[in-house]
């Protein structure tokens, strides 16, 4: 009965979904691409006589996360991957151009009948689905048709858990249905049991055992502006920007030669920042400006942040002073570059108190903490600036081989099925 529900429900809301993606695809093309796929129809593109997994990671991070899974699967299976966004669509072309076993399609709205078609079209021995993507006719379908559906590299957050559980009977049979659940930590193992979950194992997180080398985007187009030393405030969301803006304001005053690059979550919303930053009294330029005499940049383009990072004084990361969440602080430890972040950090509540607990990053509410903490890295790089990278280096070392441990898991669990 609450399936159906769910169901009529989202049949009700299908027309506002095709006119919000025919509205992006006004400003993003890629959205565009492949609108049948929606509807679970997809090309039959596969030259090889393997067996299929279906993959699924929602945006851009999730694809450049997962990719080393994807690849790794792909060696003795057909990989269908499947994203949300127009971002993670591109990017997943990009990194698997030349890869015949893997299949880049976007994801099948989860409306019953979407799914069904969709799956008895790539007939897949397993579902594969990164971190927190739970889907309830995905995942009731895979059980009725006796499909694996297993959640890779899970998380969930204490506010995730308790949305859910304002759903409690509907979501405990959704979840019951899964398979296989690889947590990220031992937080995220208990939310998932306690949500119905009946295999959880904990594997850590992938994202520790990123090699971001290979994604970096050039910054060749903007060097001339970050030949200076800057301050990098990366992902950041509305609420957020004035904040950094009056930290920069300090930190420039006593620090003439200092630069603020400024990274927002959604690029579309440079102008918007444009415009703030002018009416605080701030002039600020975009990528293709640099040659313009300034001390902010706007950056819009994606897949730049690992190459902003490795050069940056200190990385602000973004979506933590506002009530977002935060964002991946796993990018600058691994490039070496020190971070800090807001209070809200509660979807990687895991990961950032592990380096918080080695103090290799700090906790900042208002734009004095920031100046603060960049005045001190600035003036004494030796001392400050080398323990938190040091520090930071034995969190990633400790925490790496999810990769392995989650692939030997998820091969096992195919074999069982056999």
């Amino acid at each position: 009965m609450l399936i159906f529900i769910y169901n009529f429900i989202f049949l009700v809301l299908t027309p506002i979904f095709i006119v919000r993606i025919l509205l992006k695809g006004i400003k993003d093309p890629n959205y565009l691409m492949n609108f049948k796929n929606r509807f679970g129809a997809i090309p039959n593109t596969s030259k090889s006589d393997l067996e299929k997994i279906w993959f699924h990671s929602v945006s851009l991070g999730e694809v450049i996360s997962s990719s080393d899974l994807v690849r790794e699967l792909s060696k003795d299976h057909q990989i269908v991957l499947t994203t949300t966004t127009g971002t993670g669509f591109k990017k997943a072309n990009e990194i698997f151009l030349d890869d015949e076993r893997i299949q880049i399609a976007y994801a099948p709205w989860d409306f019953y009948f979407f799914i069904l078609i969709f799956l008895n079209k790539i007939k897949p021995k397993a579902a594969i689905f990164f971190e927190t993507e739970i889907w309830p006719n995905s995942i009731y379908l895979c059980k009725a048709k006796s499909i694996p559906s297993i959640v890779c590299n899970g998380r969930l957050s204490r506010k995730s858990f308790e949305s859910y559980m304002r759903l409690n009977i509907f979501v405990r049979k959704v979840f019951s249905n899964l398979t296989l659940v690889l947590a990220q930590g031992d937080e995220d193992k208990n939310y998932f049991s306690k949500l119905g979950c009946r295999n959880v194992q904990v594997t850590g997180s992938v994202k520790f055992d990123q090699n971001l080398v290979s994604f970096k985007a050039s910054a060749s187009k903007i060097q001339k502006f970050l030949d200076n030393p800057y301050f990098l405030a990366a992902s950041t969301h509305e609420g957020e920007d004035e904040v950094i803006l009056e930290a920069f304001n300090l930190i420039k005053k006593d620090y003439s030669s200092i630069k603020l690059v400024i990274v927002p979550r959604h690029p579309e919303r440079a102008p918007n920042i444009r415009s703030l930053f002018l009416s605080m009294g701030a002039k600020s330029i975009y990528e293709s400006e640099v040659n313009t005499p300034s001390d902010i940049l706007i950056v819009q383009s994606l897949g730049i942040l690992p190459s902003l990072y490795s050069d940056a004084e200190l990385a602000f990361v973004g979506g933590s002073i506002v009530n977002r969440g935060g964002h991946n602080v796993i990018e600058p430890a691994i490039v070496n570059c020190p971070f800090i972040l807001g209070e809200n950090y509660f979807n990687f509540k895991n990961i950032v108190d592990a380096f918080i607990n080695v103090n290799a990053t700090h906790i900042v509410k208002n734009p004095r903490d920031i100046y603060r903490i960049f005045s001190k890295i600035y003036e004494d790089q030796n001392s400050i600036k080398e323990n938190m990278i040091k520090n930071a280096n034995k969190v990633v070392d400790k925490s790496a081989g999810a990769t392995l441990r989650q692939i030997k898991l998820i091969r096992a669990s195919l074999t069982i099925a056999e």
